[in-house]
C-alpha cells in the first residue's frame, strides 16, 4: 500500500474518526473522556470533536505507515500543525457562520469532509520533510496544552454562545439547568 493510497484512505479515516470522537464521550463517560471528546452540543464542542477526530485519524494512519515499512517523521509536529490550523479554519469559518445561521447538519458534513481532505494534505508533506528534532517534542508541548486548555474551557466554560448547548440549556458539564 503507497502513502498515497494510505492518505486517500485516510479521509475516510478522518471522517469516521470525527464520528468516533463525536460519540466517544456518551458511550464512556469519566473525566478523562471529557478532556477529549465533546461532552454536549455547543459549538465549543465541536471543536473538541474536530481536534480529537484528527488526533485520532493521523494516529491510527500512522500505525498503518509503519505496518507498511514506511518511515514516518514529524508525527507529533503533523498532528500539533494539522489541529492548529483545524482550529483557526474553526474560529474563522465555521463559528461565525453557525453562531449566525445556527447549527446546519450539510455544512457541517461539508466542512468535516473539507477538513478531513486538507488535514490529508498537511500530513501528507510532514511524512516526507527532514525530521525537526527538538520541533517534535515543542509540538509535543503544544498538543498537551491544547488539551489542558480544552479540559479547563470544559469544565470552567465562558458564559457566551460559543460555550452554550441549546438542547441542555446548559454551559459546560458541571452546570446548572438555565
Amino acid at each position: 500500500m503507497t502513502v498515497k493510497n494510505i492518505k486517500v484512505a485516510g479521509v475516510f479515516i478522518s471522517f469516521l474518526s470525527f464520528a468516533l470522537a463525536l460519540l466517544f464521550y456518551d458511550a464512556f463517560p469519566c473525566f478523562l473522556t471529557s478532556i477529549f471528546f465533546p461532552v454536549s452540543q455547543s459549538l465549543f464542542e465541536s471543536l473538541k470533536v474536530i481536534i480529537s477526530g484528527t488526533l485520532i485519524s493521523l494516529l491510527i494512519q500512522y500505525f498503518i505507515l509503519e505496518k507498511n515499512t514506511i518511515n514516518v517523521k514529524n508525527l507529533s509536529l503533523s498532528i500539533f500543525t494539522t489541529v492548529f490550523i483545524d482550529i483557526c479554519l474553526s474560529i474563522i469559518f465555521y463559528l461565525p457562520i453557525t453562531l449566525e445561521f445556527g447549527i446546519n447538519l450539510i455544512f457541517t458534513l461539508a466542512f468535516l469532509i473539507i477538513i478531513s481532505i486538507f488535514n490529508q494534505f498537511i500530513s501528507y508533506y510532514f511524512i516526507f520533510i527532514k525530521n525537526f528534532g527538538w520541533l517534535n517534542y515543542l509540538a509535543l508541548i503544544g498538543i498537551i496544552i491544547i488539551y489542558i486548555i480544552l479540559g479547563l474551557l470544559t469544565y470552567y466554560p465562558f458564559l457566551n454562545d460559543i460555550f452554550f448547548d441549546k438542547n441542555a440549556h446548559k454551559f459546560g458539564i458541571n452546570t446548572y439547568l438555565i
